[in-house]
């Protein structure tokens, strides 16, 4: 009970989305997410504790727009935790605003964030079809296994990945979309996108002028070939 009567406190201090937001959403994600109902707090605790991975490979636009890992493994915070329709952040990935002057600016370390995290509720408001409930999303979390990981190069069936891939999978689909929008594994991240969201077709999507969250040593040639 006081946990509950916690959060309900919390949450009268979320937030909700922002205009500029809802504009990347409804292109991803369109009428099957219901934006009125998600919220945004920022939780001191999330990312207290860390998590050992073994070093993703270098391979998808996520990665590829990072540093380069210095050992065989990272070592991680968590960022974000989904509680139904709250997105719950950490201090150091609390922004007012995750798409402050999009579509012309995109910090797209902090976009890719934020549709990681309300895919989570997309997941949650389409339960129906995807069977989703944040215990689920929580179980895939165990350790020495990176439930994020997923190969770019795979046949990819949305419904079928785990959820922190389904979310990893929009992650990538934003950073392609807006390096390489004509890129062939852009256009097979559409493709599996489109069998469950109404996303906009990353060529019919206005590139921003600017990018920022892009490690400036990156190699981006052929990103998402």
């Amino acid at each position: 009970m006081r946990l509950l009567l916690a959060f309900l406190i919390l949450s009268a201090c979320a937030r909700g989305t922002t205009d500029t937001e809802n504009l990347l959403l409804g292109q991803i994600m369109g009428d099957t997410l219901n934006t009125s109902d998600v919220r945004l707090l920022e939780v001191g605790i999330i990312g207290v504790t860390t998590r050992i991975y073994p070093t993703r490979p270098q391979i998808t636009c996520r990665e590829k727009i990072a540093p380069p890992p210095s050992g065989p493994t990272i070592q991680t915070r968590t960022a974000g935790v989904v509680a139904w329709t709250h997105v719950l952040t950490s201090p150091d990935w609390t922004l007012p605003d995750y798409l402050m002057g999009y579509p012309e600016t995109i910090n797209l370390v902090g976009a890719m964030y934020f549709a990681h995290e309300v895919t989570h509720v997309w997941q949650w408001q389409n339960r129906a079809v995807t069977g989703y409930s944040p215990f689920h999303g929580l179980a895939e979390h165990k350790p020495g296994v990176d439930p994020y990981l997923f190969d770019p190069t795979d046949e990819i069936d949305f419904l079928a990945m785990g959820y922190e891939q389904q979310a990893s999978l929009v992650e990538e689909f934003i950073c392609c979309r807006t390096l390489a929008p004509a890129a062939q594994r852009t256009e097979r991240l559409y493709q599996a996108l489109s069998a469950v969201m109404p996303v906009q077709h990353p060529t019919q999507t206005p590139r921003p002028i600017e990018v920022l969250g892009v490690y400036e040593e990156a190699n981006l040639f052929g990103v998402c070939d």
